[in-house]
């Protein structure tokens, strides 16, 4: 692949994380009209409480300080590479990665971080779905789409 089409790429993969995951969708705000039509009922009827602030669905990236996306994730390798160095001591070359850009193994959380991994070869689906569920009861954040991206 040439390096303009891996760019163009990457970020087009950026932009459909960060849609799907991190930025809030549209809120069922009330219009200027209807917040005017509120606190004149509320005038009338004597109360002066502010209306309830409207809430947004929480996002699968809410609260994670690192997020890192295992796009094509085959059978999980990076994830656990990043998540549980210990048992991989000869997989230098993604532990030097991680330690470049999340910090020390020894001083890392791993509930800070947020995983997404995709992949779309259906035999891999039971491998991940395991990861998740021993993720989860540990606190770890990890995602599984069984897609391309």
């Amino acid at each position: 692949r040439t390096p303009k089409r891996l760019i163009f790429l990457l970020v087009l993969m950026a932009l459909v994380v960060t849609n799907i995951f991190v930025l809030p969708k549209t809120l069922n705000i009330p219009s200027q009209q209807q917040a005017n039509n509120q606190a004149a009922n509320n005038e009338i009827n004597g109360n002066t409480a502010l209306p309830p602030t409207p809430r947004r669905r929480p996002k699968l990236a809410d609260g994670c300080y690192h997020v890192f996306i295992d796009a094509g994730a085959n059978i999980g390798m990076h994830t656990r590479f990043l998540l549980e160095p210990s048992l991989y001591p000869k997989a230098w070359i993604a532990r030097k990665f991680f330690v470049a850009h999340f910090g020390p193994e020894v001083l890392r959380d791993n509930r800070d971080f947020c995983i997404f991994a995709f992949e779309p070869n259906p035999i891999h689906i039971a491998r991940h779905e395991e990861m998740r569920s021993a993720y989860s009861a540990m606190g770890w954040r990890y995602h599984f789409f069984a897609a391309g991206v």
